[in-house]
C-alpha cells in the first residue's frame, strides 16, 4: 500500500534491516525467504496478499519460508490462520523476525527510514520523496466503531521528543525543509505523555523556524480544540498540509461511527483554515 506513508516507512525500514544483516534482496523466487509486508486497511488489501501467495505457490515455494509482516497479521488474523501456514510477524513483535533471519542487528536497533525511494516498477518513478518522514505516534484513541486499524496499532503511543528531535536534526543536516509528521491521529500526539501536538510543533520550529510541516491523518475533533493554533500556524505558512478524514456529513451516521460532531461547525473551521 503506497498510499499509507506509515506502511511505506515500515517496509523501507525492513529492507534496510535486511541489508544491515547481510541479506541480498532480489527480484525472483530463487531465494531463502520471502517477506510480504501486508496492509490490513481493508479487505481489498487482504485479497491482494492472497493473489501474491497464489503466485508464490505456483513457483513451488514453500509457505514455511514466507513471512507476512505489518498490520495484516492482526487485522486479518482469522483469515490468515485458515489459508496460510507460514510465519506471521505483527507490529511490535519484530523480535520474531530477528529469530527467523538470525539477525545480528536487531530490528528495534535499526533507525527508521525517513526518505522514501521507489523502484520504477511501483509506478511512482525512481525519484526520492521531497519530504522527510517522521513518525510521531502509533495508534489512536480507539473510539471509531468502523475502523480496523486500531486493532493492529492499539491505543496511542507517542514518540518521545528526544527521538523526534534527533530525526529533525538529521533532516536539517541534509537541507530538508519539508517535514511530514506521521501517525494514525497526528493531533492526538502527547495525550499519553501530558503534552500536546502544539507544544511539539513549537519545539520543532525552535530547531528550524523556516520548516514546512505536513501532517498525516487527524481526527476532526482536534479542529475545534486547536482551531486558533492551527490558523495561527497557517498564517505563518508553516502548515502546508492537513489530512482530515471527515468520513460523513450526516450527524446520526457520525454518531454511529463513533465520531459525533456537527458537520456545519467543522465546515466553518475548514473554511477559515483554507482562507488563511
Amino acid at each position: 500500500n503506497l498510499h499509507c506513508e506509515r506502511h511505506v516507512q515500515y517496509f523501507s525500514t525492513i529492507e534496510k534491516y535486511l541489508k544491515l544483516n547481510d541479506w541480498e534482496i532480489v527480484e525472483d523466487f530463487n531465494v531463502n525467504k520471502i517477506i510480504v509486508c501486508g496492509c490490513g486497511f481493508h479487505d481489498a488489501m487482504y485479497e491482494k496478499i492472497n493473489r501474491t501467495l497464489t503466485k508464490i505457490k505456483y513457483q513451488n515455494f514453500l509457505q514455511k519460508n514466507v513471512i507476512i509482516t505489518a498490520c495484516l497479521p492482526k487485522t486479518h488474523d482469522v483469515e490468515l490462520k485458515k489459508n496460510f501456514n507460514g510465519y506471521t510477524v505483527s507490529l511490535n513483535n519484530e523480535e520474531l523476525l530477528d529469530e527467523l533471519i538470525q539477525a545480528k542487528v536487531r530490528f528495534k536497533d535499526v533507525r527508521p527510514v525517513n526518505i522514501f525511494r521507489f523502484n520504477e516498477k511501483c509506478g511512482t518513478g525512481d525519484e526520492e520523496s521531497e519530504h522527510f518522514y517522521i513518525k510521531i505516534s502509533q495508534g489512536c484513541l480507539k473510539e471509531c466503531t468502523f475502523c480496523v486499524i486500531n486493532k493492529a496499532k492499539g491505543y496511542i503511543k507517542s514518540v518521545p521528543f528526544e527521538n523526534i528531535r534527533d530525526q529533525v536534526g538529521a533532516a536539517l543536516k541534509l537541507g530538508r525543509k519539508r517535514i511530514f509528521l506521521m501517525g494514525e491521529d497526528t493531533f492526538a500526539y502527547g495525550i499519553d505523555m501530558g503534552t500536546t501536538i502544539i507544544e511539539l510543533v513549537g519545539k520543532i520550529l525552535a530547531m528550524g523556524p523556516d520548516l514546512e510541516l505536513y501532517f498525516g491523518y487527524l481526527h476532526i475533533r482536534w479542529l475545534k480544540k486547536y482551531r486558533e493554533d492551527i490558523i495561527s500556524l497557517c498564517k505563518k505558512n508553516i502548515i502546508r498540509e492537513l489530512h482530515i478524514g471527515l468520513q460523513h456529513v450526516n450527524e446520526e451516521m457520525l454518531r454511529r461511527m463513533g465520531r459525533p460532531d456537527v458537520f456545519s461547525e467543522i465546515y466553518d473551521i475548514i473554511r477559515d483554515i483554507k482562507s488563511e
